[in-house]
């Protein structure tokens, strides 16, 4: 699958988080899958971009880079209806 259909699916139809999902996949692509892994969407990516790491886009991305704890508590808390994980949070068919 294309990583913009990737990016597309995960931002859950928001705009800014595709663009943010854009700027990481541009980064690496590998990251956007990690997001997957970690089963992060749209508003739990907002959450830990723009809340956990005010918007400080190297902050984030070493924060997917390490799966973060941290930002997977912060996220879990301000977005409860759904859980982000360390790794192993894809859907799989």
């Amino acid at each position: 699958m294309p990583i913009d259909a990737i990016c597309l699916l995960m931002s859950e139809g928001n705009r800014s988080v595709f663009n943010l999902l854009k700027v990481v996949a541009q980064v690496d692509p590998n990251l956007v899958l990690v997001l997957d892994d970690m089963n992060m969407r749209g508003a739990q990516i907002f959450a830990g971009c723009i809340g956990y790491c005010e918007s400080w886009m190297p902050r984030f991305l070493s924060c997917i880079r390490a799966r973060d704890p941290d930002m997977i508590a912060y996220v879990n808390q301000k977005v409860p209806q759904f859980k982000a994980v360390t790794k192993d949070g894809r859907i799989r068919s």
